[in-house]
This record gives C-alpha cells, structure tokens and sequence, in this order.
C-alpha cells in the first residue's frame, strides 16, 4: 500500500513488478510463556501510546505508518513472515559470522 506521507508515489507493484511485497514492521516481543494477562495489559498500553498524536508524529516523521494491533495478529504476521524470508535466507546461502 502506499505510505501516507507520499501518496503520490507508487508501489512496487504498481510500478509493474507484480507479486512484489516487502513490509517493514517494528514491534515489542516478550520471553516464551509470558502470562496472557501481562501481554494483553502491555498491548493494551501501547495501542494507547500509539493514538499519541506527539509519538504519531514522531514516528511519522521517521517514515512510519503508524498502526497499533493485537497481539494474536502480531504473531500471525510473524508466522507468515518466516516461510517467506526464511527461504530467501536458505536461498542465498547467508551465514551467520
């Protein structure tokens, strides 16, 4: 999709390079077993922190569409992520030094 502070400039894809998607994310992760409770206090703090109008415009400023989720569709992206990036990982031969 396009960013909101360039609309005028488009896409990969509708530049001509169809199936073409590349997203950059930010988000908070926490240790393995973190109790629902605590996660869902946190993610509830954050969406918070995020309608901030002074953080949105921080962060817009630095190229950031700001969007705030739950924590269920943060791990969704995440799990979709690792099929596509871990195969151009494989892919490319790249090893960790």
């Amino acid at each position: 999709q396009r960013t909101q502070d360039l609309p005028q400039v488009p896409t990969v894809a509708e530049s001509g390079y169809k199936g073409f998607e590349a997203i950059t994310w930010f988000g908070i992760l926490g240790p393995a077993g973190l109790p629902k409770e605590i996660v869902a206090k946190l993610n509830a703090d954050i969406n918070k922190a995020l309608q901030d109008p002074a953080l949105k415009q921080k962060l817009s400023g630095q190229g950031a569409d700001v969007q705030g989720s739950s924590a269920a569709d943060f791990a969704k992206l995440i799990r979709d992520d690792i099929p596509r990036w871990g195969k151009l990982v494989k892919d490319s031969g790249a090893k960790v030094d």
